[in-house]
């Protein structure tokens, strides 16, 4: 089987133990074929999660919001990106087995840790609300973007450039079963303070509204 699970602009592969309640997930170099625009493969990734639980004890989590776009790839041909949230963290990789097992595809999950709405703007890029595909009832995040989330989002652009830039070529195949730690990791002093510079926080109350947002969205650190 063909395997289309490239690095993203975004990060790296999910180890395939990790959890998140946000994911963002990118089809590269798509097979029209089988997945021809956006709604197909919006179809096929809320359901994967919702139907590939398994034995896991909170079989209730489901998919809240989820966007979608189609872009031209730059090294030709077209990709999607879908950006995820759900009801609690969950792992991914039944996710990924129901949709090859289904569709006969293989999608990234990418390791970056964000809130929804950083995915999100991230998915979307310059495009208007009305030409991003959405789940039903998804608020218009655009209008609600405050300095913070803004920063935040210019950050992680920033990097995905820089990322790009210096990018292996796509014959790379990524390690997907990274290793990770049960528990998350314990940041230091100088963590936070890399922390602070890199998001422009100026303010502990800021640095607390961060705190408390990232938790929200399952991030624990």
């Amino acid at each position: 089987m063909e395997n289309n699970a490239v690095e993203s602009d975004f990060g790296q592969a999910l180890g395939e133990r990790q959890t998140r309640r946000v994911y963002l997930i990118t089809y590269s170099q798509a097979d029209l074929g089988k997945i021809a625009n956006c709604q197909a493969f919006a179809d096929c990734i809320p359901e994967a999660f919702s139907q590939s639980q398994g034995n896991q004890k909170d079989n209730t989590n489901h998919p809240e919001h989820w966007s979608c776009c189609m872009e031209e790839h730059r090294d030709g041909g077209k990709h999607y990106h879908l950006a995820i949230k759900l009801s609690a963290p969950r792992r991914w990789k039944a996710v990924k087995n129901y949709v090859s097992k289904k569709h006969g595809i293989a999608f990234h999950f990418s390791d970056q840790s964000c809130g929804y709405h950083v995915a999100y703007k991230y998915v979307c890029k310059n495009k208007s609300f009305t030409d991003v595909l959405h789940s039903p009832g998804h608020p218009n995040l655009q209008e609600i973007g405050s300095p913070k989330t803004k920063r935040a989002f210019t950050q992680f652009s920033d990097n995905a450039k820089k990322r790009r830039i210096s990018a292996p070529t796509n014959n790379e195949k990524i390690k997907e079963n990274l290793p990770s730690s049960s528990k998350p990791k314990k940041l230091t002093n100088i963590d936070v303070s890399e922390f602070i510079v890199a998001n422009d926080i100026r303010s502990d109350s800021e640095l607390m509204v961060v705190a408390k947002t990232r938790h929200s969205e399952g991030e624990k650190d």
